[in-house]
């Protein structure tokens, strides 16, 4: 990543902090630790968690104004590519820059900054739920989930949430939804209560995310982070930052793969000889490192 950005001092600042996480996941954070918690919930470990929080990793993008360190795209973008070579399963995009950024954004609501306030520490764990369908269609604020007034400053919510990480494991949840007049809201609800079903549903790769079932559940206005146009560019920014970070991720693991591929076919023997040296293998081996390279130069663009 410091390849990229031209300011050789904040070149080497971000070299320096990229280190710093390799250094940290090696020793407390190997691969084997991605496979003691598969199929485990909540599919990550919580004092990890707060330990990564302690290092500072969870402030990093938000503004010194509300308690975080106020650094930029490719310092996140370094801690998501070493966190990611590791494969850990701790939820760092989805929480410290999904839900990080989106409680920024609404940080006029005292409710919001106080979320932030425990994220940062650690202490919170809040998850973005936004998709309906099942199929992955992208539209932030569907009309299907709603929230009804009922009575002063109260309402309930009702509908379906799908795909929400970092599933169980959340202490708390930001809904996205939408008034009976058709207004986008942004909502903080807690982890549970009357109305809210939580249905954990195991992924791949052994993590967990969840799926929620709102039925008439009961919300005061202090809940409602953002409404109207503010709710959707909250939304926006948000999700803009953690699609990059999330191409970030990919990126780490992908190069990751070619190299323990690259590995295997050199001390790999057939017929008395390394399959690497197979013309065939060889071919594939460049397509694989070219699809990496434009990879890489796309997600170098986006930061």
């Amino acid at each position: 990543m410091e390849t990229m950005i031209e300011d050789k001092e904040r070149a080497e600042q971000v070299r320096m902090l990229r280190d710093s996480v390799q250094a940290f996941t090696a020793k407390r954070a190997p691969r084997a630790h991605a496979r003691q918690w598969r199929e485990r919930m909540p599919g990550f470990d919580l004092e990890l968690w707060r330990t990564l929080a302690e290092q500072g990793w969870s402030a990093l993008s938000v503004p010194e104004s509300l308690g975080g360190l106020g650094l930029g795209a490719f310092e996140v973008a370094c801690v998501v590519d070493a966190l990611a070579e590791q494969v850990l399963p701790e939820p760092y995009v989805p929480v410290a820059v999904f839900a990080a950024r989106l409680l920024q954004e609404c940080a006029e609501a005292p409710l919001a900054r106080d979320c932030l306030a425990d994220l940062i520490q650690g202490q919170a764990l809040p998850a973005v739920a936004w998709q309906e369908d099942r199929t992955g269609v992208l539209e932030a604020f569907a009309s299907s989930t709603r929230l009804l007034p009922q009575g002063d400053s109260r309402y309930v919510l009702s509908g379906i949430k799908q795909h929400v990480r970092p599933g169980a494991g959340a202490t708390s949840w930001l809904v996205t939804a939408r008034t009976d007049e058709g207004v986008p809201v942004i909502v903080h609800l807690p982890p549970e209560g009357p109305g809210l079903e939580v249905f954990p549903v195991l992924l791949a790769d052994g993590t967990f995310e969840a799926r929620l079932v709102f039925s008439q559940l009961p919300v005061t206005s202090a809940q409602i982070l953002a409404r109207g146009e503010a709710a959707e560019d909250a939304f926006s920014a948000a999700y803009d930052e953690a699609l990059v970070m999330s191409a970030v991720e990919l990126l780490s693991l992908t190069r990751s793969m070619v190299s323990m591929t690259l590995e295997y076919i050199r001390v790999r023997h057939q017929f008395g000889r390394p399959i690497g040296s197979f013309q065939a293998l060889q071919h594939r081996a460049v397509d694989l490192f070219l699809q990496q390279e434009l990879g890489a130069a796309v997600v170098h663009e986006a930061l």
